[in-house]
């Protein structure tokens, strides 16, 4: 990848994808090997050239508290999906429908008074948690998202501190790997199939019973002692359709082996 003063340096790691603000550079030289920008690739481009050759190393959200600290991600990642840009914020992602339990955690908003709840997604229930957010006196500490094109989700997941998933029944729910992927930790109710994601506080904690009191008590224990981005996407990463892949041909080769042993 070329800039202004030259190639980047062998080993430099860059992403042509600019997932941050413009102020996430490092220094680099101009001696080194490198490859041309690909044709049409603009993006990046714009970003060598503004901040005056300087050697651009793009670091996903995930990691950037690894370098620059929490707050410099944060700051980035809540004025894009908008909501307060301080305080601590859950997200729930999900069909807005009684089975995915939003009532439940608009409830227990009442024992986190420093807590703020966006509900992404819409379904027949808006109404109704509405109501409930009224009634309950936190509306103004609930924000209906509405329905968030895939790929802008990854933006909701890591700009909260928690993801929350209050649902009485689960598979194995997509969205906790979604948010362990882009970084954010979960808070989840113990049932069905959800204890076979969360397995590990480095992705989370499970509450039990399945109540607000018990919710609010998991995030009021869990969050300040919840680990950094970097490392709860590293748990997802063990998730990932390789590491699965070998998992399913290991019990079929342990089957296998005992129906010949037999």
């Amino acid at each position: 990848v070329l800039c202004e003063g030259g190639p980047l340096p062998q080993g430099v790691r860059v992403a042509v994808e600019f997932d941050g603000p413009s102020h996430f550079v490092r220094g680099g030289g101009d001696d080194g090997g490198g490859v041309p920008l690909p044709t049409g690739e603009t993006r990046l481009r714009d970003k060598l050239l503004r901040v005056g050759g300087f050697v651009v190393v793009v670091v996903p959200y995930h990691e950037w508290d690894v370098l620059q600290g929490e707050g410099e991600r944060d700051g980035y990642l809540r004025a894009r999906v908008g909501g307060p840009a301080l305080g601590k914020r859950l997200v729930s992602v999900g069909y807005l429908i009684e089975r995915k339990g939003q009532a439940l955690t608009i409830a227990a908003l009442r024992d986190l008074p420093e807590w703020h709840l966006d509900l992404v997604g819409r379904g027949p229930m808006e109404a109704k948690l509405r109501a409930l957010a009224q009634e309950l006196g936190v509306a103004d500490r609930v924000r209906f998202v509405g329905a968030v094109p895939q790929e802008e989700l990854r933006f909701h997941y890591a700009a909260a501190d928690l993801s929350v998933l209050a649902s009485d029944r689960e598979g194995w729910a997509n969205v906790l790997l979604e948010s362990m992927a882009c970084g954010t930790p979960v808070v989840a109710a113990d049932i069905w199939g959800t204890p076979e994601v969360v397995q590990s506080v480095d992705a989370g904690v499970l509450f039990a019973p399945r109540t607000a009191a018990a919710l609010g008590q998991a995030v009021a224990t869990y969050a300040p002692v919840r680990p950094a981005a970097n490392v709860v996407r590293r748990y997802a990463e063990g998730f990932s359709w390789d590491d699965t892949t070998r998992g399913q041909q290991a019990v079929f080769a342990t089957l296998m082996e005992r129906r010949f042993d037999a």
